[in-house]
């Protein structure tokens, strides 16, 4: 190789190296600005859980059975034999109407039966006498036709009276008026001497089984369904029994409530006083979620605001996550949308961080 080109191998290679420490210098100084630019966070991990939240809820005790006691038949109640607050046994007496208009009335119906009875024995004895006279020639086969008829028309009026007097022997029993339930008279509408008509509520009762309206809010209808275990405090006696929820209405009642029925069973402990109709109640619904997701408290940016999120770390920057919580407990915040088991997220360090933003994991 001649001096020459010597020379310039020489001066290829030095550049060459120039070069290379050049772009290495730079790609370090990169790398270096890079990580000055990373925002230091500490981060946890959505994991699962068993969860058993508490829900509590507010009522007020009414009568799971209610009857408008009336009369099915009119006339004048000259006797109401209970009043408000006392104790009835289904089938009880409680008013009775006047029962003369009845009685005459039965019998009437019974006149009529034996007025037909008596046109029926005449015209069996005068189709005796016309089926011998038709026998000897002396009838005719019209007239014994004619007698005939008349027995078939008195016979259906036997019939149409005997009906009358049995259904006016029924009316007269609907002159006394028992209770439908055992239960407690909760109100009077009508007083004795009073003339009533037919359907007209002369009082109302109460059974002796009870149920809770509830008014659910629109947040918990998702999470309730017929048939959850409640537990029960009746604040103005201290007492507590067991309920179970029995429906949820499909639609809202007025201000987004859905009203919630929840039956209570008979209480174990019969000391205190009685259960009534009125009283204000605490419920207790514990619900039970298997895998449940959970972040730690802090994971969750404004988790009462209108959309909570999470600022779930991928590759080294921030993605943000907007999630649906669910409620708080021992295990932290319940996530039942927008994360996946696995998930990190930041947990010191949320306030200085936007979407996209590179983090450094400490």
């Amino acid at each position: 190789m001649s001096r020459l080109n010597r020379v310039f191998f020489a001066f290829a290679i030095t550049c060459a190296a120039f070069l290379w420490y050049g772009q290495s210098a730079s790609t370090k100084a990169a790398e270096e600005q890079e990580d000055r630019l990373r925002i230091p966070v500490r981060t946890a991990m959505a994991v699962q859980h068993r969860s058993v939240h508490r829900h509590l809820l507010y009522g007020t005790t009414r009568a799971a059975d209610r009857a408008r006691v009336a009369f099915t038949v009119g006339g004048r109640m000259v006797a109401r034999l209970v009043g408000v607050g006392d104790e009835v046994r289904a089938g009880q007496i409680i008013a009775r109407l006047d029962p003369q208009p009845f009685r005459n009335q039965l019998q009437v119906a019974a006149a009529n039966v034996s007025k037909v009875d008596a046109q029926l024995l005449k015209s069996g004895q005068d189709q005796t006498r016309v089926s011998a006279l038709l026998r000897d020639g002396v009838a005719t086969t019209a007239r014994w036709e004619q007698i005939e008829a008349q027995a078939d028309g008195l016979n259906a009026a036997r019939r149409a009276a005997e009906a009358q007097m049995l259904e006016m022997r029924r009316v007269s029993g609907e002159a006394e008026l028992r209770a439908p339930l055992s239960g407690t008279v909760l109100e009077v509408v009508a007083e004795s001497g009073e003339v009533v008509a037919p359907g007209s509520p002369i009082l109302f009762l109460s059974g002796q089984q009870f149920e809770i309206a509830v008014d659910l809010p629109e947040t918990l209808v998702g999470r309730m369904h017929p048939g959850l275990q409640a537990s029960v405090l009746l604040p103005s006696s201290g007492r507590r029994v067991r309920g179970v929820v029995e429906s949820i209405a499909d639609a809202p009642a007025a201000g987004r409530q859905f009203p919630m029925i929840v039956r209570l069973e008979p209480a174990e402990d019969h000391t205190g006083p009685p259960l009534r109709a009125g009283f204000s109640s605490e419920i207790e619904i514990e619900i039970e979620t298997q895998n449940a997701l959970f972040v730690p408290l802090a994971a969750v940016v404004d988790p009462s605001g209108q959309r909570p999120f999470c600022n779930r770390v991928r590759a080294g920057s921030i993605d943000r996550a907007f999630v649906k919580v669910g409620g708080l407990s021992s295990e932290g915040v319940l996530i039942e949308r927008g994360l996946s088991a696995g998930d990190e997220v930041v947990v010191e360090g949320n306030h200085l961080l936007l979407e996209g933003d590179l983090v450094e994991v400490l």
